[in-house]
């Protein structure tokens, strides 16, 4: 069985140029765990995952829990609200692999333990035909009869 037969071929996508604030509304929207990024000519240039958008807000959490200040969850709202201009572009990650559409369902999750990826793009001829999960290859092993 081939990447092919397991991948999601709606992959959601956003801009480069969007906000953190408004990937993380598509995200919530699409129920989606990430989102692929593109640049201006609709190229793939990334993936932002919702970890990525909460990481953004962690080092305001770790400087507001040394100082002893904070106090929950609206504090993390209000950290939210003062940084919800943060480009998609500054948390994504950039330099991601790819698989192609024809690759063995095995050494794909064989790539993905080892390269610690929870999502890989599949790529066929340079253009993003769909994404691989770890969920989707959960699925396929332990579902399969």
């Amino acid at each position: 069985m081939d990447v092919k037969d397991v991948m999601r071929t709606q992959v959601v996508t956003v801009s480069a140029d969007d906000s953190v604030h408004d990937a993380a509304l598509e995200l919530i929207a699409r129920h989606a765990e990430s989102a692929l990024v593109r640049d201006a000519d609709g190229g793939f240039i990334g993936l932002v995952s919702g970890r990525d958008l909460l990481q953004a807000l962690l080092p305001a959490v770790s400087e507001l829990m040394e100082r002893g200040s904070f106090r929950g969850m609206s504090d993390l709202i209000e950290m939210r609200k003062s940084r919800a201009s943060m480009k998609v572009t500054e948390v994504m990650t950039r330099d991601l692999n790819t698989i192609g559409p024809d690759m063995s369902l095995v050494k794909a999750l064989g790539t993905m333990l080892a390269q610690r990826h929870r999502r890989l793009p599949v790529v066929s001829d340079g253009e993003v035909v769909g994404i691989l999960t770890q969920q989707d290859l959960l699925r396929r092993v332990f579902l399969a009869g």
